[in-house]
């Protein structure tokens, strides 16, 4: 079964895979995600290395609005032309730790939201950086 977490933040924030490497390394994230790729305009599995394992995530960007309507409430006022970065991953461990790994980044560089759709909840960096580290654990 394919697990999703929606990452909401600012098209401008959208960081390339060199700049989310950069901010995890300052985050002690041990998380080493393929260099050079464009976020912003990738669609499909983005390899990474966890702990020096190989691994990795689908990813995609979203126009916000064609999620908006399936989320509880919320508030994107602090969120500039908001875009949905989505991980999704199998039944992986390791994949869903890369996964929450890379929101938890995202939600302590930029101002996001992040939203856990199987369980109809947003989750905040604490939430997602134990989630992570829970996964990684696991395998």
């Amino acid at each position: 079964m394919a697990m999703e977490l929606f990452v909401i933040l600012a098209l401008q924030d959208v960081p390339s895979s060199d700049e989310l490497n950069a901010a995890a390394a300052k985050l002690s994230v041990p998380v080493v995600w393929e260099s050079n790729v464009e976020i912003l305009r990738h669609t499909g599995f983005l390899p990474a290395k966890l702990a020096g394992i190989d691994s990795g995530s689908e990813v995609s960007v979203t126009d916000y609005s064609e999620i908006k309507s399936f989320l509880p409430e919320h508030d994107t006022s602090n969120i500039v032309d908001p875009v949905v970065v989505s991980f999704r991953w199998g039944g992986d461990f390791q994949e869903a730790s890369v996964s929450m790994y890379a929101a938890y980044v995202l939600a302590e560089t930029y101002t996001t939201l992040s939203f856990e759709p199987q369980s109809g909840i947003f989750l905040s960096a604490v939430q997602l950086q134990e989630g992570a580290m829970a996964m990684q654990g696991m395998n």
